[in-house]
């Protein structure tokens, strides 16, 4: 047995494979990478899911290619999952975009008491100063 080092989906995997077959598990390494890229933004986080979703496509298109006919109620299926799949990329994003007005919102919350803070410290330097000066 020998085996193989893939990057799919900017992740590295090493397979085993029969000698003579490196290349071909390569190429076909490629190809999954290749369809995962194609479905860009639509990726979950999930890499296990990622990799089923292009492997079923992979799947559905070779089923095609070899003159089978589409199963209805398969495309169907494959239909909801891509919605699925869609829908929990949007809430992803959604509370991606949350995440970061909550933290810009911090961040304003922050600067604007450390500013409050800073200006009482000055008034209060001031006001001793006064006091040291004028006895």
């Amino acid at each position: 047995m020998r085996s193989v080092s893939l990057e799919i989906g900017g992740r590295p995997y090493t397979v085993a494979c029969a000698a003579g077959e490196e290349e071909h598990v390569r190429a076909m390494g490629r190809v999954v990478d290749k369809r995962l890229q194609a479905m860009g933004g639509n990726l979950s986080t999930n890499d296990a899911k990622n990799l089923l979703f292009a492997a079923l496509i992979l799947a559905d298109e070779l089923h095609e290619q070899a003159g089978g006919k589409p199963d209805p109620a398969r495309q169907d299926e494959l239909a909801k999952m891509r919605a699925e799949r869609d829908r929990l990329t949007e809430q992803l994003s959604l509370a991606r975009m949350q995440a970061r007005e909550q933290a810009g919102l911090s961040e304003t919350k922050l600067a604007e008491t450390l500013e409050r803070l800073a200006d009482g410290v000055e008034k209060r330097a001031n006001a001793l100063e006064s006091r040291l000066s004028n006895p």
